[in-house]
């Protein structure tokens, strides 16, 4: 399954293919069928999937658009993820561990089953199992320097006990991480929770943007405009910067 023609012509779809998904930030789209109008309005809002082509290409009359009955009976990407396999990647999944939410691919948050709550959970007994290794290390280097003298057997003594204790602590820290239990489902929020909630993702909005504003603005200013990719570059980046300006002035804070 393909983007849209003209969508495909001018955004490449990156970490994730076109399908129907769910996007917490967005609501679910149907990336096969989405119009070159939405996916603008999207690149517009910070959409992480689309990314702008440096060349647009041509449009040819080989590619063709998806059939009706098939946008019908198309069952969503998501479904097609082979999460089960990912979760017994347990490097791929202690690498995700090491990560924040946000630098999370849509296909490894749904390792974590889109929920940032249950990653944050394992990734919380994933730091306990690194500090653990780190103290264990010091209690081994501990044990090096006592005198093997028989006399100094109750300070090794100790030494082991905290060695076995802190093992076993990693011991049942490894197998909550490894195991893959549906997480509870959390209360649907108020209308309060949702009113801040949307407060907050527009002050972030708004911040994001000009921060981006400032930083492409500075950069506009020492680029050049010698070869056509350069030119293109530049074009690109002015439309980026007004197109953010008008959000700002939509969401009420425009950019100054």
């Amino acid at each position: 399954m393909k983007l849209q023609k003209e969508v495909a012509a001018k955004y490449r779809l990156i970490t994730i293919r076109p399908g129907k998904h769910y996007f917490p930030e967005y609501g679910e789209i149907d990336l096969r069928v989405m119009k070159l109008q939405k996916a603008d309005e999207l690149f517009a809002k910070g959409f992480p999937f689309l990314k702008l082509r440096e060349k647009p290409l041509e449009i040819t009359e080989k590619e063709e658009t998806i059939p009706e009955k098939k946008k019908e009976t198309s069952k969503p990407a998501a479904n097609e993820i082979p999460v089960a396999k990912l979760r017994e990647n347990k490097m791929l999944v202690n690498k995700m561990l090491t990560m924040n939410w946000p630098d999370l691919s849509f296909n490894d948050k749904a390792v974590f089953n889109h929920s940032q709550k249950y990653f944050l959970e394992k990734k919380t007994f994933f730091i306990a199992n690194s500090d653990m290794d780190r103290k264990m290390r010091s209690l081994h280097a501990k044990m090096k320097e006592i005198d093997p003298d028989p006399k100094n057997n109750p300070k090794r003594k100790e030494l082991i006990q905290q060695l076995v204790e802190l093992e076993e602590i990693k011991f049942q820290n490894w197998l909550k991480i490894d195991s893959w239990e549906e997480p509870e489902q959390e209360p649907e929020e108020t209308e309060t929770e949702k009113a801040v909630r949307l407060a907050l993702e527009k002050e972030k909005r708004i911040k994001t943007n000009k921060i981006y504003i400032y930083r492409a603005e500075k950069i506009l200013g020492q680029m050049k405009e010698e070869t056509e990719k350069q030119r293109l570059k530049k074009a690109e980046r002015i439309a980026e910067i007004n197109k953010r300006k008008q959000e700002l002035i939509d969401l009420g804070s425009p950019y100054e």
